[in-house]
């Protein structure tokens, strides 16, 4: 009577590390999945910040060819201030 008594405890502790292999096997495909889920998450905030960072490139570059234009544009209508005036003395002493 005992060794069946031990053949059914045994029975089920195999029972109970089946379930807990099953269980197991659950989990670790679970947090698989999850891996690639933050895998492609951070890859579309890596694409993302790449495109922000081109973008923001982009505009810093537009600006400093704006500011050497305005920085360029009051000398080139003084240039052409003097100029007129220039014309207009040799005009005048004529």
């Amino acid at each position: 009577m005992d060794t069946i008594e031990t053949a059914f405890e045994n029975i089920e502790k195999d029972n109970d590390s089946l379930q807990m292999i099953s269980e197991i096997d659950r989990v670790a495909s679970h947090l698989k999945k999850l891996k690639e889920i933050q895998k492609e998450k951070q890859s579309k905030i890596e694409d993302k910040a790449d495109e922000i960072r081109d973008e923001s490139k982009r505009i810093r570059q537009e600006i400093n060819e704006t500011m050497e234009k305005l920085e360029h544009e009051p000398l080139e209508d003084l240039a052409e201030v003097v100029e007129l005036l220039n014309h207009n003395l040799v005009r005048l002493s004529l």
